[in-house]
């Protein structure tokens, strides 16, 4: 299964939810709004992604690309059900991708991300450490608070101790995170 990038055809795309070029049980679900989040219409396009092989993973991380919050919740319970499907497997390698592209919205970042850290635990791990440096902060701050406690786990005052809270210094956006990493290096290490 290979995930598309976002960058030739959604990129022309305008962010109105339903766009010809999607399968048209995405393009009903892309319509759902908190107005009208469950009509008989939804359901039945809801129930027809639902039961998609794998392979049409991407088509759903793509249609998340230009989802309104509503039809994002029935995107993502689409692939909850997919997965109980008998030998359903996710491809975590594609699911990477997606997870560390920044040229590709929130929602399928996100929605990557949750089902890599569920398909494979140690390469989520190894995901999230690339993420300290990532523009959007929910994404940036979980790895950020890996590093502090890694960081929180080697001796007071070592030079490793050190160096990893100036990486974590340098790295942190959020106003605690940064404080936190200021005031060991300060405390400890007399830095200012």
């Amino acid at each position: 299964v290979a995930i598309l990038s976002p960058t030739s055809d959604l990129k022309a795309q305008s962010g109105s939810g339903t766009q010809s070029n999607f399968d048209p049980a995405l393009n009903t679900l892309l319509k759902a709004e908190p107005t009208v989040p469950g009509s008989d219409e939804i359901r039945q396009a809801w129930l027809a992604v639902s039961q998609w092989p794998v392979s049409r993973l991407e088509e759903i991380l793509n249609a998340a690309d230009v989802a309104n919050p509503v039809a994002i919740n029935w995107l993502r319970s689409a692939i909850d059900r997919m997965g109980d499907q008998a030998g359903f497997t996710l491809p975590v390698e594609d699911l990477q991708k997606v997870a560390t592209d920044i040229d590709r919205k929130y929602a399928s970042r996100r929605i990557a991300l949750d089902l890599l850290e569920t398909a494979d635990p140690k390469r989520f791990a190894s995901v999230l450490e690339k993420l300290v440096e990532n523009p959007i902060s929910v994404f940036r701050r979980p790895a950020i608070e890996k590093r502090i406690a890694a960081a929180n786990a080697l001796d007071k005052k070592s030079l490793e101790r050190k160096q990893r809270y100036l990486e974590i210094f340098r790295a942190a956006r959020d106003e605690d995170q940064v404080q936190a990493a200021a005031g060991v290096l300060e405390e400890e290490f007399g830095e200012k």
